[in-house]
């Protein structure tokens, strides 16, 4: 099995973006944002070609160099973004220049999904709603997922 430095590959994957690649894939490692995407799933960047909005999957960069994969769950003063994973309860601001790549697909458990799909617009325009509901969701999730 071959190890990739999870830096170096994502700054490649940015300088694809920025030059112009679309659907380039990215696996989901960590857990952030389920329930919607699991490590082992793929996500598929391109660079943003509009202003991003609630509900949007964007990858973004922090000052350190840690790359994230957050949604959007508010537009807050100033032109900053208010970001969230699907499984957190914490909420972090951030200003649009961080912002690497949107979410245009996913391969999730297997299945090729598009914004247009059932699953993803639940995650987009409902989950993004149930922010203050998630503590419990998310505990009776785990419970039947540990079944």
């Amino acid at each position: 099995m071959r190890t990739v430095d999870t830096q170096a590959y994502l700054n490649t994957v940015c300088d694809m973006l920025s030059q112009g690649q679309h659907l380039v894939p990215v696996p989901v490692a960590g857990t952030s944002m389920c329930p919607f995407l699991h490590p082992g799933d793929t996500v598929y960047l391109d660079a943003p070609d509009r202003p991003p909005e609630v509900g949007d999957i964007l990858l973004f960069c922090r000052p350190g160099g840690a790359y994230i994969l957050h949604r959007v769950v508010a537009l807050a003063e100033g032109g900053r973004l208010m970001l969230l994973g699907d499984s957190q309860l914490v909420k972090e601001p951030i200003p649009p220049e961080w912002i690497r790549g949107i979410v245009v697909q996913a391969r999730r458990k297997g299945q090729l999904i598009t914004p247009d799909h059932k699953i993803w617009r639940f995650y987009q325009r409902t989950w993004v709603r149930l922010t203050p509901l998630r503590r419990p969701i998310l505990k009776v999730h785990k419970m039947l997922r540990s079944r």
